[in-house]
């Protein structure tokens, strides 16, 4: 038996797995279980009709992939809706995490090497891009 959990505020799956009895303990406050199949990385929950419901295709852009390693020259992110989790990575490393929100519309790069901006959506399919600064 097949079962997923999710957090009831937003839809997102939490965790998915099978034969749940010892896991119902293990669910924490603001989230809930539900005996189904799921894909966490391409499925969310309606919380309106708790079924699982495939994700969106992502709108996620940039308006460029080259930019200077100068801290001032910007990439303008595109697409995005609050509450999307942004992860930039550079050289394999986190340097920057943030939920997105009014204002956070742009990035700039002090380091010359290549970045990677990951876009994790409640509602859409995870994407990414790299950027090159040079």
């Amino acid at each position: 038996m097949n079962y997923l959990v999710y957090d009831t505020t937003t839809g997102r799956i939490v965790r998915t797995g099978s034969n749940p009895d010892p896991l119902i303990q293990e669910v924490e406050p603001g989230q809930d279980l539900l005996i189904e199949d799921a894909d966490q990385r391409t499925e969310f929950v309606d919380l309106n009709t708790l079924t699982v419901d495939p994700k969106a295709p992502a709108s996620f852009s940039v308006d460029k992939v080259a930019v200077l390693a100068d801290g001032v020259d910007k990439v303008q992110l595109q697409g995005l809706d609050d509450g999307d989790e942004i992860t930039v990575r550079y050289e394999g490393r986190v340097v920057e995490y943030f939920t997105y929100g009014p204002g956070d519309d742009a990035l700039t790069f002090e380091y010359a090497g290549e970045y990677t901006i990951q876009v994790r959506p409640l509602y859409k399919l995870e994407s990414e891009v790299i950027i090159d600064a040079t």
